[in-house]
């Protein structure tokens, strides 16, 4: 064998293990769980509903959901309790949410317009969605990964569109049998919701100031009182007392309008919050005085603890939610963020 043919032989052994080596770094990456979620991340992009389930296992992640932020927020409102019927009802709503969750999932991928996908009617999943802004999230960076068996933790930063605002996300993964990734949780679910929460309440408050402007333009709160008072008879009950004045500041007569007080301790926080609607009409320019009474419930924690401060050491917030006149028209403050996806 010549030398020109020793070389090229070389040369061509060369390449072929550099061409295994690059196949062989090619395939553990396709194995890895950043990968995993990059391919997510493009299958949802190009609208391919398989090439995303495939490495997503939706079902469990919209049990968590259901675990973890559905459920609490039921035994939150029941002072922490949920009896067996109610326990049994639950099982049944989880399959249910879940269900619905990965079908509008599945048509929300599929969708070339996702503005004309319409949010499903369920009730636990209209609320999943309005506090996890899922239709309007996506993974933009990935910072970290850890493997421990055939367990993946990829940490990384989603972008919230509605919110125009990122957030670290801590992603679950599970190995499959034949070494691919599935994600199927997100292991901060609940600090993510509180962080998005306090972003969407910091927002709304930008967004309704010029709004609150217009309220105040038309009606505005001249005085106030308020107190707590005891009930012996029938039985003892303690109700706050609320006694507001207000001022029709508006040319055109109002035909009802909407409040809310928040009652806060020493501390400067909240007791109690009570929103209320007074209907008229109203004259214009004229002055009115109100009492509103509310009964307080010593089973919730809260209310509770406002009872036993007998009413000392408060102090009060009030506010003009919105106006509604009897033509028609009204100004409001926006309870919620603006649909994006209608704009």
């Amino acid at each position: 064998m010549s030398r020109t043919q020793k070389y090229l032989l070389s040369g061509l052994l060369c390449l072929l293990l550099c061409l295994g080596g690059y196949l062989l770094y090619q395939r553990q990456q396709l194995k890895a769980p950043a990968t995993s979620l990059t391919m997510t991340q493009t299958a949802v992009t190009n609208h391919d509903w398989l090439g995303a389930n495939e490495h997503m296992d939706l079902e469990a992640l919209y049990a968590q959901a259901f675990d973890e932020i559905v459920v609490p927020s039921l035994q939150k409102r029941n002072n922490g309790v949920i009896s067996a019927v109610a326990r049994d009802i639950l099982h049944r709503m989880r399959g249910i949410f879940v269900d619905t969750m990965v079908d509008y999932t599945k048509t929300l991928i599929e969708a070339k317009d996702r503005k004309k996908v319409a949010p499903p009617t369920h009730v636990f999943a209209k609320r999943f969605l309005e506090l996890t802004h899922l239709q309007y999230c996506s993974l933009i960076s990935i910072e970290d990964t850890t493997e421990n068996d055939d367990i993946a933790t990829v940490k990384g930063t989603i972008q919230n569109s509605l919110l125009n605002k990122t957030f670290p996300v801590a992603l679950s993964l599970k190995k499959l049998p034949n070494g691919t990734w599935k994600f199927y949780k997100i292991d901060n679910l609940e600090a993510l919701l509180v962080a998005m929460e306090k972003a969407q309440d910091e927002k709304l408050v930008v967004l309704n100031q010029p709004l609150q402007a217009k309220i105040k333009q038309e009606i505005a709160i001249t005085g106030s009182s308020y107190a707590l008072k005891t009930r012996e008879q029938p039985w003892q009950a303690v109700a706050l007392i609320y006694q507001p004045t207000f001022q029709f500041l508006s040319e055109k007569a109002i035909s009802s309008f909407m409040g809310q007080i928040q009652v806060l301790d020493k501390t400067g926080k909240v007791l109690y919050t009570q929103k209320y609607i007074e209907t008229g009409p109203f004259t214009p320019q004229a002055k009115q005085a109100f009492v509103l009474r509310w009964t307080l419930n010593p089973t919730q924690p809260k209310e509770k603890a406002l009872i036993e401060t007998k009413g000392e050491g408060l102090t009060i917030k009030e506010n003009i939610l919105g106006v509604i006149f009897t033509d028609g028209t009204s100004v409001k403050l926006l309870e919620s963020l603006p649909d994006a996806n209608k704009n």
